[in-house]
């Protein structure tokens, strides 16, 4: 794999993405210039939509906006008016797909060239189809902004299917809110809070669902400058590591091996590209184990013994031996002095 050597490339997205947030405040009541000149953003900077901001700075812009707007749901508010208009040739390309798969994996290999930081994958498991965003890392309005890039592709997909469409079930990690009925509403189905992982379900067939207006020639034209965009975007290799750690995490078959075949390679080479990272599967796998520990623990009212399991602990006291470990307390004490939320189980496939 000649590109496992290449750095990953910085966390952004474009600005025109905050154009929705603009809009989403305007139709509140609120002015939205304040809070972004507070992060640096002016309306000049609007004018070129496809350059890159920190994706921090979008994530924090979201969550401060949700706060002077007193819309603690302004996330959906944002992703319920995705059109893909930062999204570049992308647009087309997925609006030119021949079937839903196509569009699909249009999204997830060539949105990382302006969506750095955001990844997206697709898996299937017992007939059911899994579209997952993973925003790797913990800053402010990390959750206000993997739950806006969720309804955003929710409002995709109905671009794809029609606006009738909705999701069979949809998994947020962000707490469960005060008032569900604004993100019921979006999505059409209830929505489960405090879980593993961003997602939403449908059934598997959609993919091959084929769309009545397509355009093969207009298609091929889109790959092709896509992919040549595409050679100039450095690929970030730990984080697609990262994200098979995860997904394989969730499956319960997180091993050196499994995620080796994912990348069509000996775990022994695995093993010596990751070390040209200085780092290692075990230490991968600890690191996301303690992520995806913290955000259960502080998020929802998960049962000790449950969160072990999605970890891929045997046994609690595994588990509790790690956490020690890694925050210096046990799971337990962390958890009794946090304010008590609905009790949330895993709901799996």
């Amino acid at each position: 794999m000649e590109t496992l050597s290449l750095k990953p490339p910085a966390r952004s997205v474009p600005i025109g993405t905050l154009a929705r947030v603009i809009e989403a405040l305007e139709a509140l009541g609120t002015d939205p210039w304040p809070i972004l000149a507070r992060h640096g953003v002016s309306p000049a900077a609007m004018h070129e939509p496809m350059a890159p901001v920190a994706l921090s700075v979008c994530a924090a812009i979201l969550a401060d906006a949700a706060e002077a707007s007193a819309c603690p749901h302004l996330g959906v508010l944002v992703g319920a008016r995705a059109n893909m208009e930062n999204a570049g040739p992308l647009r087309l390309l997925v609006l030119s797909s021949g079937t839903v798969r196509d569009a699909v994996e249009g999204i997830l290999r060539y949105g990382r060239i302006w969506y750095r930081g955001i990844d997206t994958a697709l898996s299937i498991r017992e007939g059911f189809a899994s579209f997952s965003v993973e925003i790797d890392g913990s800053f402010t309005g990390r959750e206000e902004l993997a739950s806006a890039y969720i309804a955003a592709n929710v409002q995709l997909f109905r671009m794809l299917l029609g606006k009738a469409w909705s999701p069979t079930a949809v998994h947020l990690s962000r707490p469960s809110p005060v008032r569900a009925g604004p993100y019921t509403a979006h999505f059409g189905t209830h929505a489960l809070f405090g879980q593993p992982r961003d997602e939403f379900l449908f059934p598997a067939e959609t993919l091959e669902q084929r769309r009545g207006i397509t355009d093969k020639g207009l298609e091929s034209s889109v790959v092709r400058y896509l992919s040549e965009l595409e050679s100039h975007v450095m690929p970030d290799f730990l984080g697609q590591v990262r994200q098979a750690i995860r997904d394989l995490m969730l499956l319960g078959e997180c091993t050196a091996t499994r995620l080796a075949s994912l990348f069509a390679v000996h775990r022994f080479t695995l093993h010596r590209h990751l070390q040209d990272y200085d780092t290692s599967f075990a230490q991968l796998l600890d690191e996301e184990r303690e992520a995806l520990a913290g955000r259960l623990l502080s998020g929802t009212d998960m049962p000790l013994g449950d969160i072990a399991g999605v970890l891929g602990f045997k046994t609690q006291a595994g588990f509790n031996k790690a956490f020690l470990r890694w925050r210096g307390v046990s799971p337990g004490t962390l958890r009794a002095g946090q304010r008590r939320r609905p009790r949330l189980t895993v709901r799996r496939g």
